[in-house]
């Protein structure tokens, strides 16, 4: 097979059972010669895709090594909303393209996801990265993840939602497993901590604080001015 795709660039492979399409996919990626940096994975539906998800992140050495884009099981023309999990999951497995890419080995998708239309990549790179000693505006920073599709609430309990009190900034990133929050001295990025939506309390001092937030799209379409005279 490895010598049918470097001299025609391609090779057709039928009869894998289960895992053994994960662990092909893994002695391409091997191969130097065929000069690959990453495979498209598509299964014929979302079931299909998240068990070949898991096989690729055990053969290819963890999850952040595969991204998984999910479709929704909505018709665009439904009279249902979108599920916004699937949406956040989405969102999070494109930043990850965007910012990290050369890491990302394998792209996973079911053939519906892989026909529909995404949010393009320019949007990424409207986002932002805060780390301790970013200098902010509280107010700007506020109005920038409205922008970016992030609700503003009293207590952050969902990914794509922020608030602000006083000093202190609690936002959930669709990237972060766990809301983080930012802990603002002036203008000034003084502490991020990751914290228990639960209890609304910070972690323990002995776990380990986040060293930024990236901070993504939180809503495929975005209500930005150009989005507003588009529509």
């Amino acid at each position: 097979m490895a010598r049918a795709l470097a001299s025609r660039g391609e090779a057709d492979v039928t009869g894998l059972p289960g895992a053994a399409r994960a662990l092909l996919a893994r002695a391409l990626l091997d191969r130097p010669e065929l000069g690959l940096r990453a495979v498209l994975a598509v299964a014929a539906d979302e079931e299909e895709a998240e068990r070949l998800g898991r096989d690729l992140a055990f053969f290819l050495g963890g999850r952040e090594r595969v991204a998984r884009v999910p479709a929704d099981p909505v018709l665009p023309y439904d009279d249902l909303s979108p599920d916004r999990g699937l949406e956040m999951e989405r969102l999070a497995a494109l930043c990850r393209l965007h910012l990290e890419g050369a890491s990302v080995r394998a792209v996973v998708v079911s053939a519906r996801a892989l026909a529909r239309k995404v949010i393009p990549r320019s949007a990424f790179d409207q986002g932002e990265i805060l780390a301790a000693g970013v200098t902010v505006d509280r107010e700007a920073l506020a109005r920038r993840l409205v922008e970016l599709g992030y609700a503003r609430v009293p207590l952050v309990e969902d990914p794509g939602t922020f608030a602000v009190r006083g000093g202190i900034v609690d936002l959930w990133s669709p990237l972060d497993e766990r809301p983080v929050r930012l802990e603002l001295f002036g203008d000034e990025v003084e502490s991020l901590r990751g914290f228990d939506v639960d209890s609304q309390r910070r972690s323990d001092a002995g776990a380990e604080a986040p060293a930024e937030v990236v901070i993504c799209p939180a809503r495929e379409a975005l209500f930005t001015a150009e989005g507003k005279a588009a529509a």
